[in-house]
């Protein structure tokens, strides 16, 4: 994942425009500013996910409905369909510095492997900031981009997740079989 990560402590500004999908783990939210992806938001009810992100934006949201697909949203599919696809689309991060550091470190995990928020800690040079670290995946805004479903805590299964419990478990289910079904495939 390529994509370059911006760091600016506030919601996004301006114009946002936003649209919902189907997907394999319910339904999807994206949005995106002049920047690029700022949202990236899960549940299993589409107009659901369409009500609360008109409810809580800080911005000018515009619902982008029609025919055709904007690039922002087949690029977040791809990623929802397949876990080790190439997502370059330029991002818009709204998050404090500590915040972006947690966000770089959790890109780096690969596909159908998880780490404890400790670990992640330790990588990032702040050992003892677990609990922030932990607060750091909680603010996250781009489910599967920024993957926080892959922290855990330490001696846990999947449990907090923005987008809820089932919806991470199915996540990690699916990479873990991606993950099973591309070994298996592979040329001996």
């Amino acid at each position: 994942m390529s994509a370059a990560l911006t760091s600016e402590s506030s919601l996004p500004t301006g114009v946002v425009n936003f649209t919902t999908a189907p997907c394999r783990y319910g339904a999807v939210l994206v949005a995106a500013t002049g920047k690029g992806i700022c949202d990236v938001h899960l549940d299993t009810n589409r107009d659901e996910l369409t009500e609360s992100y008109r409810r809580s934006a800080k911005s000018a949201v515009i619902w982008v409905d029609g025919d055709e697909q904007p690039p922002w949203l087949t690029a977040v599919l791809n990623l929802a369909e397949d876990p080790t696809y190439a997502f370059d689309y330029p991002l818009d991060i709204q998050g404090t510095p500590f915040q972006t550091a947690v966000w770089k470190a959790l890109r780096k995990i690969p596909a159908g492997q998880t780490t404890t928020y400790g670990a992640l800690a330790n990588s990032i040079g702040k050992p003892a900031a677990i609990r922030a670290v932990g607060a750091a995946c909680g603010a996250n805004r781009l489910a599967l981009v920024i993957p926080c479903h892959r922290a855990l805590r330490k001696g846990s299964g999947p449990l907090d997740y923005r987008w809820g419990k089932a919806i991470k478990q199915k996540i990690l289910a699916a990479e873990a079989a991606w993950v099973f079904d591309s070994i298996k495939t592979m040329p001996q």
